[in-house]
């Protein structure tokens, strides 16, 4: 019995070994990464292998602190075009060891825009005095984390909490300095502000670079029509940074300035004279935007042609003195006629279309008008107009 007992006694010693040295084993190889509770609809499904980028970053909210090397996964869709990326991050960095820390997974878009996030299984995040988060806690961290223009980019870390602290844990419950604007989670200042800063830092630029070189020319060309300004100004940075000027592309990114927003004008122009033939051919594409797109779009074009020394033909200052009695914008209608006496450009086309800027309902109008006809000799009939204007509106005139 002695005996029998012993040799189980033996046997269980082996198996502690054993499972000692696959412990150590574990710990020598490395942490496996761990399990996300994401639904399985996060991840993308495709047949295409996702992809790890071993990055060496600094915290984006702690400039302090020493880089640490994460795994970036880029997933790709069945094109092989970049869908979406996701880390796992720390859920606080705390520096006197008193923060509850949980593994937490972010996800980006294509285009570095982040989307959600997800904590390892098992765990959840807390707040002060180690107070799980409320179903109603994630739903504003989340809406925290989306918000680009966050307070939360302002405030340095050390600038958080407030003089009246009553604890250092993950931040404090009524010393946290923005919690009264709703910025932050009550009570999880620190990991609201460690996660919006990952979520919107330095990996966002690393997920648009690392989307631009590997999506393919037909997938940048197809952004173009997209309805997301976000998306299109994507495509026509990678398409000029690769060179990409045939002709049906060249159409395209001039198509999309009727529709998408005015901070794409000026990507646009960059690509469209690096995909022209020469200046000319340049300022012809010019002239059909500027026919057709917003008032802020044109601003920028005439302000352009303004700063630009180069010769430009009198074709393109034709059309555009065709816009001035249409425009909606006083302040365009003045930077047109500046442009034209700056470049001390005339024509019968442009003297026509001034004259007619006589008759406009609104009197600044007409009265800009006047002022630039007077610089210039005109044909008699329309000096006819000009007299006439005078008399009729000269103690408005003064």
């Amino acid at each position: 019995m002695i005996f029998k007992e012993r040799l189980i006694l033996k046997d269980l010693l082996q198996i502690l070994s054993v499972v000692g040295f696959c412990l150590f084993i574990s710990c020598v190889i490395g942490k496996k990464t761990p399990v996300s509770t994401a639904d399985e609809t996060v991840r993308v499904k495709s047949n295409k292998e996702a992809k790890i980028h071993n990055l060496e970053i600094i915290h984006p909210g702690d400039p302090e602190s020493v880089p640490i090397a994460l795994e970036l996964v880029q997933y790709f869709d069945n094109d092989g075009n970049p869908q979406r990326y996701s880390l796992w991050v720390d859920s606080v960095i705390c520096r006197d060891e008193t923060c509850e820390i949980v593994k937490v997974e972010l996800f980006w878009d294509a285009f570095g825009n982040y989307d959600k996030y997800f904590v390892e299984k098992g765990e959840d995040l807390t707040k002060l005095d180690h107070v799980p988060f409320s179903k109603e806690d994630h739903a504003k961290l989340q809406r925290i984390l989306k918000d680009k223009e966050s307070p939360l980019r302002e405030v340095t870390k050390d600038g958080l909490v407030g003089k009246k602290a009553k604890s250092a844990v993950d931040g404090v419950a009524g010393a946290t300095v923005l919690t009264l604007n709703s910025t932050v989670v009550l009570g999880a200042g620190y990991t609201c502000y460690d996660l919006w800063h990952w979520a919107n830092g330095e990996v966002s630029k690393i997920i648009r670079d690392l989307s631009g070189k590997s999506s393919s020319i037909a997938h940048l060309t197809k952004l173009l029509n997209s309805k997301k300004d976000d998306q299109i100004l994507f495509a026509i940075k990678n398409l000029t940074e690769r060179k990409v000027f045939d002709s049906k592309t060249r159409e395209v990114v001039i198509s999309s300035m009727q529709s998408g927003g005015d901070d794409l004008i000026g990507p646009a122009l960059e690509y469209l004279e690096k995909a022209s033939l020469d200046f000319n051919d340049y300022l012809s594409t010019v002239d059909i935007i500027f026919s057709d797109c917003s008032s802020g779009k044109r601003v920028y074009i005439i302000t352009a042609l303004t700063k630009d020394k180069r010769s430009v033909g009198k074709s393109l200052f034709n059309s555009m003195s065709q816009k001035l009695y249409s425009l909606e914008s006083y302040h365009e209608v003045h930077l047109i006629l500046s442009l034209l006496e700056k470049r001390k450009v005339w024509t019968s086309d442009i003297e026509a279309n001034a004259v007619k800027l006589l008759d406009h309902p609104k009197f600044f109008y007409s009265r800009r008008a006047y002022w630039f006809l007077k610089k210039h000799q005109l044909n008699p009939a329309n000096q006819k107009k000009v007299d006439s204007y005078f008399k009729k509106n000269q103690l408005r005139l003064l």
